[in-house]
């Protein structure tokens, strides 16, 4: 296993390795069992997704009507199992989507931004209401970042997930 074991108040970790802050960013995410991100956008950027460890679900939506009430549910276009080796890409003209980690064990993957993004919209319910999310990262350069609950939105990927009770929850990027 590539990764340390993390605490089930984590769905994952956001960990920065390097960047040069205007064409790419390089991530290693590590993903909580049972995990996933929220569906979300890659807003004027690309993302290939590398699985190094475990596997990874990436299932993508439709964007949802310009018209569409905020209730209305995203529209499912599919499901995509990614394991240690696979590779994925996503970008805005593909829809939205979510990864997750649905195995027994902490999956590991490596996402390449380019160019690197700081804001992009969340579909917390899978419904066409959006939410503004930012980007943080729980660690930098191989050092831990300090104060996480100042970052991003109650709903961000760096705060802590809310207990678990009956199934598994969603997990963004």
């Amino acid at each position: 296993m590539l990764s340390a074991p993390l605490s089930q108040a984590v769905k994952y970790t956001r960990n920065l390795v390097t960047t040069d802050n205007k064409y790419w960013t390089l991530l290693l995410l590590c993903w909580n069992t049972n995990k996933e991100s929220p569906v979300h956008n890659h807003p004027d950027c690309e993302c290939f997704v590398r699985c190094l460890s475990g596997a990874v679900t990436e299932t993508l939506y439709a964007w949802p009507p310009a018209d569409a009430p905020p209730t209305a549910p995203l529209a499912e276009i599919s499901h995509t199992v990614c394991g240690a080796g696979g590779v994925t890409f996503m970008n805005d003209s593909k829809g939205l989507h979510k990864l997750a980690n649905n195995g027994a064990e902490t999956a590991v993957t490596l996402h390449l931004y380019f160019p690197p993004y700081q804001r992009f919209k969340m579909f917390l319910d899978c419904t066409a209401k959006a939410s503004e999310g930012s980007s943080c990262f729980h660690s930098k350069y191989g050092a831990l970042v300090d104060n996480l609950a100042g970052l991003g939105l109650p709903s961000s990927p760096c705060a802590p997930a809310a207990p678990a009770v009956g199934a598994p929850e969603p997990a963004s990027k």
